[in-house]
């Protein structure tokens, strides 16, 4: 007796503490040796007898832990017949225990269901966890932990290295939509629309000299004065520091520079007449990467932004001068107007229609209002001026402020409407200056985050009592949205798929981890975090609410045991994948069209649809409870080399490898601000990646799979010190980034994850495709290495 209790006590420190000896045991065992035994335990002291007598085993986790065992050796000569008598009755005493307690691996507790976590078979593979941890494991299904990984797939490929079962998450899919999105977006900036921007502001500003210089009406040469200074500042950014202007013109110009250069918050525009919030123009998302990119960022910014208030006469006539010059004037035979519409369309199909009157819009009034111009001196009529605003459609998104909300104001290059952004409109006022992200999921009917906002954080909109009934108004509103209306641009689109993350479907085939609340709270997060991305990948156009080398010698074959790949599973939301495939040939087929999809974006694209075709059929195939064959194991189990790999191609042209990348993109943390009040910033953003650990059936058994998904950060900064990228991630590595929302409380107490180590790993040759039924297999392998 005192023997095995050593040999028990010894298997119990192996499954906890990896590098100790598992001995099988040498005696007849009872019932009461073994009571106290977890499946886990019960399972590798049952496959031990067999590990004696060097029986391979087909399971990579039982595989990787006798190779681990010195006395361990795989034979090709081994026989069940060998065990002993003693060995076969040890055998079916610790398979019957173990079936007894498998009878039922969930627990109920009052009125919810729980996993017994003793159940669970491969816990030895992780270090130990304590009575917190297999709490929430028991309660959740699953637990986070908090890493240093830079990206997502750092994860997924550790766990290959580590012979650790994944878990697929739906964040690894978005992470990279959000790099394809964010990469061709960025392409079509660089080698379309800043070019057709140069030639727009050139030909635009030439021919409106020549309007200035051919008449002698000092209204009309006031109006084109306040277009030259426009469109200069513009011009001024996208040619790198090239002004044509002359005189007091040049100077109100410079000013308006300068402080676009300052960044200091809101000041009195000398040109625009009202105050003017030119932290706006601090460099930030993806046009941080490059001098051209940063270029024209402010140019773009400020032919957004700096709008012409339409409520004053003299706006409006400039206003109307800029149009008629666009839709009559051409340039090598092409109208100004097509060119604005080159470098507007595309933009409408990722982020969408402008908020505010632009050209289009007030040529439609005008055409209305004007008839039978034969000069632009016809345009300086006070009563048709002043009724050409009642012909123009209204914004929807006008911002709050000291001023009140803004007048409608013609823009050449608008800000975008977006839903979200609308939303924050709607709930924030003077008596609420400081929208919560939570705002936005509530309004496209999440739930989870509908209650938190009217119970945990009621105290965010007491003193804006209409709160309630208008969230009641948005989310009817966005319910009854048709599924059209919800795919009309890309920007829609990805709203779309992250409101499939919480309107899931056919619950009664969900795995445990999928059913309860703190999953609500997970997709939650995901959701948030995938919107934080979206908002940084269009900061320019969305529009805020304001407030070794081997050879020589000879070769040799081996033979060697090759095991089943570790079994690893995707997170079943067939619903996600269904509608991801959609929004990435909407994308492509978009691209297409518009003559966009280059080589590389075309390539990445299919191999992306591929993946997504391919998470599909393993969910449907999980929900089913159908077994997957070796090949999609072996599949699940490499897709972090696959998202290296592709992620690697999104970020650079030329680099090999993924120390070769440089600068923000090297890491996933992305910031973006999204609301202005007054003089401070709503900030959300997503942060190092996080691991996930989930407790999935996997062929009947249960296991604990590892995988990745996002960090979600939401908080407040002074306006002229808006985040880049560059910034939150230095703010992360030195430890000074803000705590993320209190309602995120499915992570461990545990600062971070801590290390794992492999079980086994060969360290003589690379062992042979494991996607192919196990057994011997024979391999070759170099002397001269």
């Amino acid at each position: 007796m005192k023997t095995f209790q050593i040999i028990l006590l010894l298997l119990l420190c192996s499954l906890s503490i990896l590098g100790q000896t598992i001995n099988p045991p040498d005696q007849k065992l009872t019932r009461t040796e073994i009571e106290d035994l977890t499946v886990s335990e019960l399972w590798v002291l049952r496959n031990a007898i067999f590990a004696r007598y060097g029986r391979p085993f087909k399971t990579y986790e039982l595989h990787a832990l006798f190779m681990k065992q010195k006395w361990y050796k795989p034979s090709d000569a081994y026989k069940p017949s060998d065990l002993s008598e003693m060995d076969l009755y040890n055998v079916n005493l610790l398979y019957n225990r173990e079936s007894e307690l498998r009878q039922n691996d969930y627990r109920e507790v009052g009125q919810n269901k729980g996993i017994k976590f003793e159940n669970v078979y491969n816990t030895y593979q992780y270090p130990e966890f304590n009575e917190e941890e297999k709490d929430m494991l028991s309660t959740n299904g699953f637990i986070v932990y908090p890493t240093n990984w830079g990206q997502l797939f750092h994860i997924y490929e550790n766990n290959d290295y580590l012979g650790i079962p994944s878990f697929i998450s739906v964040d690894a899919v978005l992470q990279l939509y959000h790099l394809y999105f964010d990469m061709t977006l960025r392409n079509i900036e660089t080698d379309y629309l800043s070019s057709k921007l140069k030639i727009l502001l050139d030909q635009t500003i030439n021919e409106l000299v020549k309007l200035r210089n051919n008449t002698s009406n000092p209204n009309i040469i006031s109006a084109i004065d306040l277009n030259l200074v426009y469109l200069g500042v513009s011009h001024y950014f996208i040619e790198d520091g090239k002004v044509q202007l002359k005189g007091g013109l040049s100077n109100l110009a410079s000013k308006e520079i300068e402080n676009c250069k300052n960044q200091s918050g809101f000041q009195a525009s000398g040109l625009l007449n009202r105050e003017f919030d030119y932290s706006l123009f601090i460099p930030r998302g993806h046009y941080t990467r490059s001098e051209e990119l940063k270029r024209f960022f402010l140019s773009m910014m400020w032919l957004g932004n700096a709008g012409l208030d339409l409520t004053k006469e003299k706006n409006i006539l400039s206003s109307v001068i800029l149009t008629h010059v666009l839709y009559e004037t051409t340039w090598n035979g092409i109208p100004l107007i097509s060119i604005w519409e080159d470098i507007y369309e595309p933009t409408v199909f990722y982020v969408g229609m402008s908020d505010d009157t632009g050209p289009v819009e007030l040529k439609e009034a005008m055409d209305k209002v004007f008839q039978n111009i034969t000069g632009i001196s016809q345009f300086d009529n006070s009563s048709k001026l002043s009724s050409l605003p009642g012909n123009l459609p209204s914004q929807r998104i006008s911002g709050h402020g000291t001023w009140g909300k803004q007048n409608q104001q013609f823009r050449l290059m608008g800000q975008r409407f977006i839903p979200d952004s609308y939303i924050f409109d709607r709930l924030t006022g003077r008596s609420r200056i400081m929208p919560n992200s939570l705002d936005i999921m509530a309004g496209f009917g999440n739930k989870k985050a509908y209650e938190l906002m009217m119970n945990e954080y009621s105290s965010s909109w007491e003193a804006f009592p209409d709160y309630p009934d208008e969230l009641d108004k948005i989310i009817k509103e966005n319910k009854e949205k048709s599924e059209e209306e919800w795919t009309q641009n890309l920007y829609y689109y990805w709203l779309y798929n992250l409101k499939s993350l919480y309107e899931i479907k056919n619950h009664s085939e969900l795995p445990f981890f999928m059913t309860t609340d703190a999953y609500e709270l997970k997709t939650l997060s995901t959701a948030l975090a995938s919107w934080s991305e979206l908002r940084h990948n269009t900061i320019l156009y969305a529009k805020q609410s304001m407030v070794a080398e081997c050879g020589g010698g000879d070769g040799d074959e081996l033979k060697v045991w090759v095991p089943e790949p570790p079994k690893g599973y995707v997170e079943p939301n067939v619903e996600f994948y269904d509608r991801m495939l959609a929004l990435m040939k909407f994308t492509m087929q978009g691209l297409k069209e518009r003559r966009m999809l280059g080589g590389k974006v075309k390539y990445i694209g299919n191999e992306f649809i591929d993946l997504l075709e391919f998470l599909k059929t393993i969910s449907v195939k999980e929900l089913k409870i159908e077994k997957l064959n070796l090949e999609e194991y072996a599949q699940i189990q490499k897709l972090g080399s696959l998202l290296d790999n592709l992620t690697l191609r999104v970020l650079s042209d030329d680099a090999y490898d993924w120390m070769s990348v440089e600068g923000p993109d090297k890491n996933m943390p992305v910031i973006a601000d999204v609301h202005t009040g007054n003089s401070s910033v709503l900030e959300v953003g997503v942060g190092n990646a996080h691991a996930i650990y989930v407790i999935v059936e996997i062929e009947g058994k249960l296991k604990l799979t590892r995988g990745a998904i996002f960090s979600f950060y939401e908080f407040t900064m002074p306006s002229n010190n808006r985040l880049t990228d560059k910034k939150w991630q230095e703010m992360l590595d030195n430890g000074k980034a803000p705590e993320q929302p209190n309602w995120i409380n499915y992570k461990s107490s545990r600062f971070k994850e801590r290390r794992i180590y492999p079980l086994y790993k060969p360290d003589l040759f690379e062992v042979p495709d494991s996607s192919t039924e196990p057994g011997w297999k024979l391999i070759y392998y170099d002397t001269g290495c």
